[in-house]
């Protein structure tokens, strides 16, 4: 489960995918995928083995980077950031990696 709080404008996703695609291999986990999370919603990410739910908290987290597609965290585009700046992200996120990575469970 997410948990989104305030971002920058009130109205805007705290958490956006936008036609994200990750493979491994030939191994394709998400394609095309897009949602949103706004302020103060809650998300539970549910599905069996191998559907992608780990690999989607691993990108909004910055541990994975997309194939193609663009993830924003707080009005900022991730998707290019590199680890300095990702870890910036992560201070300031309402939840930490290993409750986001558990909770999926």
């Amino acid at each position: 489960m997410l948990i989104a709080m305030a971002a920058a404008d009130p109205l805007a996703p705290y958490i956006e995918f936008k036609d994200v695609s990750k493979a491994f291999g030939d191994r394709v986990v998400l394609q095309n995928v897009s949602f949103s999370v706004l302020p103060g919603e809650m998300v539970c990410i549910l599905g069996r083995s191998g559907v992608g739910k780990s690999v989607a908290l691993h990108n909004i987290m910055g541990f994975l980077k997309p194939d193609s597609g663009r993830i924003i965290v707080a009005s900022q585009d991730i998707t290019d950031y590199n680890e300095v700046q990702l870890e910036e992200i992560r201070k300031k996120s309402p939840w930490s990696s290993r409750t986001a990575l558990c909770s999926i469970r």
